[in-house]
């Protein structure tokens, strides 16, 4: 079975796109939990802990968050923070989704075009995102892919619904070995140019630590990885089509 934390990564893709002031992903719960059962719903009310409580489900994926900041105490009552003291002590873990729902294709804003009668609409209206990275690594070229797969594992590269995006050049590196050194490639005490692939690759907000950690191997000693700023990225949270005439709204059905 799945546990909290995987299920947790796999709506990452869905997560990564909430707007930048929205509290999404895993709100609390303890991620090495299997999930046997797990619950939805759209808001965490008083009646819906209490149906939580008794039926004890490992993980409740709900489209509003419960706390949209952190409480300055958790005691159980009809509070956010209170429902919140509930569900942990029923042991629910809470999983969010909210404004990366509203963007992800085929989520709320693409259902509302398709209850209009809308086909074939265009995304619009960019939603500021959270900060985002880049990692950036030079790598020996027939190291490329395992290295493409290592930081994807950890998080890196994921775009919408594509996974593992990353771009790569060709380039030549250049170094000395020092003289006690244990080089991959190269001689201690000599200068060393070698062909190498550069590797640019998008990390999500809150992951950087871990990408780096997965690009650490044993048998490339003294390949780092650097992280840079990409901006903000997110998702379009308006669905529209433009009609003769210049209007905007939607092709609908007669």
């Amino acid at each position: 079975m799945p546990t909290v934390g995987e299920l947790s990564e796999a709506f990452r893709p869905i997560t990564s796109l909430a707007a930048s002031w929205d509290p999404v992903g895993l709100q609390f719960g303890d991620r090495s939990i299997e999930v046997a059962s797990l619950a939805v719903c759209h808001e965490v009310t008083d009646a819906l802990v209490d149906r939580m409580e008794a039926e004890e489900p490992d993980l409740l994926i709900a489209y509003h968050p419960l706390l949209f900041r952190p409480p300055s105490t958790l005691v159980a009552g009809s509070s956010p923070s209170g429902r919140a003291f509930r569900l942990i002590r029923a042991g629910v873990a809470l999983l969010v989704v909210h404004t990366g729902w509203d963007v992800h294709p085929g989520g709320t804003a693409d259902q509302l075009a398709a209850a209009a009668g809308l086909t074939a609409p265009s995304p619009f209206g960019l939603q500021s995102g959270p900060d985002a990275l880049k990692v950036v690594t030079f790598v020996p070229p027939d190291h490329e892919e395992a290295v493409v797969d290592a930081l994807g594992a950890a998080g890196a590269g994921v775009i919408g619904d594509y996974t593992g995006c990353a771009f790569s050049s060709d380039g030549t590196g250049s170094f000395t070995v020092p003289e006690d050194g244990d080089p991959f490639i190269g001689t201690p005490g000599e200068r060393t140019r070698v062909g190498e692939r550069r590797i640019e690759m998008v990390v999500p907000a809150g992951r950087s630590e871990a990408v780096v950690r997965g690009h650490e191997r044993d048998d490339l000693e003294g390949i780092g990885a650097g992280l840079q700023p990409e901006g903000r990225r997110g998702g379009e949270p308006g669905r529209s089509r433009q009609l003769v005439g210049g209007a905007t709204g939607g092709h609908i059905p007669a």
